[in-house]
């Protein structure tokens, strides 16, 4: 190759060089505005031509000075009244839920005006306590329920088909000590159920239902039902070792058998159906 070639291929490489490395916006710009750093976020001149425009039309708009970290309390309001914050309590315009009382509303409207919170903003604070209420109220309700059909499923357990029995004579021995059964349902407890849903309050009437006579819980006489345990405990005494039922021998043999086997179609149900 001769020296002519070389230098047109050189002058060709470098040319290469200088159209695939980009030139910077600011290289472009004059000696007197390239060192100047508000220029530095511009990649172009379309850039700049767009912040110019903006600045136009800021030019006789409304400005609002942002306050300082030193600011004063009213120069803030100040402020807030110019974002849209009323002068006074009257401008808000606010539809509270029934759960705000008149002096509850009063008072979140001072609040609100000492903060300087527009109308907008007050009322999207209120809503958002609606819905904080409103969501905690279902909670706790669910929660209540919850533990009543609980507390039912521990007594149905414990008393199976004697339960409706025992929550009557319960409830007629609240009636015959107190008068009435109406506190059972007037008491509301710190877990949101009732005083008549508490299953130690409805045992211990029970129990003291148990233990008066018939005519002190008035209404009718009817046959007592006993419960499982009542049940269980009637069994085991028939069948304690030595009793008729293991002679077939005794004379009462057949007796205990047949209550036997009738204590076990009242404990055990689902065999007889099966």
């Amino acid at each position: 190759m001769n020296e002519t070639a070389e230098v047109i291929e050189d002058t060709q490489s470098q040319e290469t060089v200088a159209q695939e490395t980009p030139v910077a916006f600011t290289d472009t710009l004059g000696d007197e505005f390239k060192g100047n750093p508000i220029f530095a976020n511009f990649q172009d001149v379309n850039g700049l031509a767009k912040s110019y425009m903006h600045a136009q039309r800021m030019i006789g708009a409304d400005k609002i000075a942002i306050p300082g970290k030193h600011a004063t309390d009213d120069e803030r309001l100040e402020v807030y009244r110019k974002l849209g914050s009323p002068a006074d309590v009257s401008g808000y315009e606010i539809s509270f839920p029934d759960l705000f009382t008149d002096e509850e509303q009063s008072a979140f409207k001072e609040t609100a005006l000492a903060n300087g919170l527009s109308t907008n903003q007050a009322s999207k604070v209120v809503d958002f306590l609606k819905d904080t209420f409103t969501q905690a109220q279902s909670q706790n309700e669910y929660s209540a329920q919850q533990i009543v059909n609980d507390n039912r499923a521990e007594l149905e357990q414990e008393w199976g088909n004697a339960m409706p029995q025992k929550l009557e004579r319960a409830r007629s021995a609240v009636v015959s000590l107190l008068g009435s059964d109406e506190i059972m349902e007037s008491i509301e407890l710190s877990d949101g159920t009732l005083l008549g849903d508490n299953p130690q309050i409805i045992r211990m009437f029970a129990t003291i239902a148990d233990q008066i006579s018939e005519d002190a819980l008035g209404g009718p006489t009817s046959e007592q039902i006993s419960t499982p345990a009542e049940l269980e405990k009637e069994k085991r005494e028939l069948m304690v070792t030595g009793s008729p039922y293991w002679s077939s021998q005794h004379p009462e043999h057949e007796t205990y058998v047949q209550r036997v086997l009738a204590l076990n179609e009242q404990l055990y149900p689902e065999l007889d159906e099966g």
